[in-house]
C-alpha cells in the first residue's frame, strides 16, 4: 500500500495594529487611507475602500490630522506593486472633516458611499455630482454638508437612504434619476435651499416621513404616478409651495404630511386616494381650491395607524375646539410598588381623568383605560409653563373621559375664506 504524505503550509500573516491597510497621496494632495476589500488572488481584480485612520468610528480622526482643502478621490491607487480600483467610500471615512473646504470630486469607479461617509463636512461647496455606478448611499452620508450648488444623483441609484442629505441647507436643486424607487425618512429634511418645482419620478413608490420637512423654498410639488404612500410630515412646513398634485397611485397620506404649507393654494388629489390622516393639511391658510379625481370620497381618519411600521394608533382629545395634540403635565407619585411619573392629558387647558404611569417619557405603561403611550416625534414647546408632547397610542382608549371627544381634524387651522371643492360629476351626492 502506498502512503501519501500531505504537507500543510501555514502562511502567517502579520496583523497590522492600525485600522487601515495602507495610505497613499490623493490627486488633491491629501494622504488618504484605504482598506483592501478584495481577495489577494494574483490575476484577479483588486479593490479598496477609502477609510479613516483612527481605531474608533465614534472618533475616526482622533490623534490624526484631518484632510483639508478641495478633495479629489482617485479611481485607482497603487501599493507594493499592486494597482487597486477604488470602489467605495467607507463608513465614517470623512466624518466631521470640517477642514475639507471646496469641491468634492468622486471617480466613476465608486459603487457605494457608506454610512456617515461625509457627515458634517460643512466646508464642502459647489455642485455635488455623484457619478454613474453608485448604487448605495448610506444613512447620514452627507448630513449637514453645505454644498452651494445642485445635487445630481446617478441613474444607477435606486434609493435615497434615511437622513442621507438632511441639513444640507444650501443645495439649490436636486435631480432625481428616473428609476429611483424610494425616498427615505428625513432624506432631505431641512434642505431649505431647494427652490422651484419638485417633481418626484414615477418609479418612486414611497416618500418617507419628514423626507422634505422644512424645505421652505420649494414652490410646487408633483408626487408622480408611482407613489402609493406619503408618510408622516413628508412635506411639513414647505412654506412656499403654492400648488400640489397628488399622483393617481397614492392611497394614503399620513399625519401632518403637508402641515404648515401656508402658501398652498390648490390641491389636486389622485384617483386612488382613500385615506387622509390627522392634520394632513393643517395650517394651510391660503387654500382656495381642492380637486378630487376619485369618485369615492376618501376616509378622513382620526385614529391613525402610525407612519412607522409598528401598529400604533393615534388619537387627539379635546373639549370641542381644535387642538394641536395632547398636552402632557407631570406629577410624580407611587402606584403599586413602583415610582412613576404620571402623564395627565390636557386640551384647551382642561385636565381629564386619563393618566399614564411612565418610568420615562419613551417607556410608558398604563394603569388607567388600558393605554400605552409612545412619544411620536421630537417637536415640543413651552406654553404657559406646560411642556407639550405629541403622543401616539399603542391600542386604543377603552373609555373616553367624560366630556372629551376625539377631534377629527384634517384641515385644522386652515383658511377662513371660501374653499372650492371640485369633484367628479357622478360623485356629487357621495361627497
Amino acid at each position: 500500500m502506498k502512503k501519501f504524505l500531505v504537507t500543510i503550509f501555514i502562511v502567517v500573516v502579520a496583523i497590522q495594529c492600525w485600522a487601515y491597510s495602507f495610505s497613499a497621496v490623493a490627486p488633491s494632495g491629501q494622504t488618504l487611507n484605504y482598506n483592501i476589500t478584495s481577495a489577494m488572488i494574483p490575476g484577479m481584480p483588486q479593490t479598496v475602500a477609502v477609510t479613516y485612520p483612527g481605531t474608533s468610528s465614534s472618533d475616526p480622526y482622533s490623534g490624526y490630522t484631518q484632510p483639508l482643502g478641495n478633495l479629489t478621490i482617485p479611481s485607482t491607487v497603487s501599493y507594493n506593486g499592486t494597482t487597486y480600483t477604488v470602489t467605495e467610500i467607507g463608513d465614517y471615512a470623512f466624518l466631521s472633516c470640517t477642514n475639507l473646504m471646496g469641491s468634492l470630486t468622486l471617480p466613476n469607479t465608486i459603487t457605494r458611499i457608506g454610512h456617515y461617509a461625509f457627515n458634517g463636512c460643512s466646508g464642502l461647496t459647489g455642485t455635488l455630482t455623484l457619478p454613474e455606478g453608485i448604487t448605495i448611499i448610506g444613512t447620514y452620508a452627507f448630513q449637514n454638508c453645505h454644498f452651494t450648488g445642485a445635487l445630481i444623483l446617478p441613474s444607477t441609484l435606486t434609493e435615497v437612504s434615511n437622513w442621507s442629505f438632511a441639513g444640507c441647507t444650501s443645495f439649490t436643486s436636486v435631480t432625481f434619476p428616473n428609476n429611483i424607487n424610494r425616498i427615505g425618512n428625513h432624506a432631505f429634511d431641512n434642505c431649505d435651499g431647494l427652490t422651484g418645482a419638485l417633481n418626484i419620478p414615477d418609479a418612486v413608490t414611497s416618500i418617507g416621513w419628514r423626507a422634505f420637512y422644512d424645505c421652505d423654498h420649494i414652490t410646487s410639488i408633483n408626487t408622480g404616478n408611482g407613489v402609493q404612500t406619503i408618510y408622516y410630515g413628508a412635506f411639513c412646513h414647505c412654506d412656499a409651495v403654492s400648488s400640489l398634485v397628488i399622483g393617481d397611485q397614492v392611497r394614503r397620506i399620513y399625519d401632518f404630511a403637508f402641515y404648515g404649507c401656508s402658501n398652498l393654494t390648490t390641491i389636486t388629489m389622485g384617483s386612488s386616494i382613500d385615506s387622509i390622516d390627522y392634520r394632513v393639511f393643517g395650517d394651510c391658510t391660503s387654500l382656495a381650491a381642492i380637486t378630487m379625481r376619485n369618485s369615492t370620497p376618501p376616509t378622513i381618519v382620526n385614529h391613525t395607524s402610525s407612519y412607522r411600521p409598528d401598529p400604533y394608533i393615534g388619537i387627539t382629545a379635546d373639549k370641542g375646539a381644535p387642538g394641536d395634540g395632547i398636552l402632557c403635565g407631570y406629577q410624580t407619585g407611587n402606584y403599586s410598588s413602583g415610582s412613576y411619573t404620571y402623564h395627565r392629558f390636557y386640551g384647551n387647558e382642561h385636565s381629564y381623568s386619563v393618566a399614564i404611569a411612565c418610568t420615562s417619557v419613551d417607556n410608558c405603561s398604563a394603569f388607567v383605560n388600558g393605554v400605552n403611550c409612545d412619544q411620536i416625534y421630537e417637536y415640543s414647546e413651552n406654553e404657559g409653563g406646560i411642556r407639550r408632547y405629541y403622543y401616539r397610542f399603542n391600542g386604543s382608549l377603552y373609555s373616553t373621559p367624560v366630556g372629551v371627544r376625539q377631534y377629527l381634524n384634517t384641515f385644522g387651522g386652515g383658511t377662513t375664506s371660501l374653499v372650492y371643492l371640485h369633484v367628479p360629476c357622478n360623485a356629487v351626492m357621495a361627497y
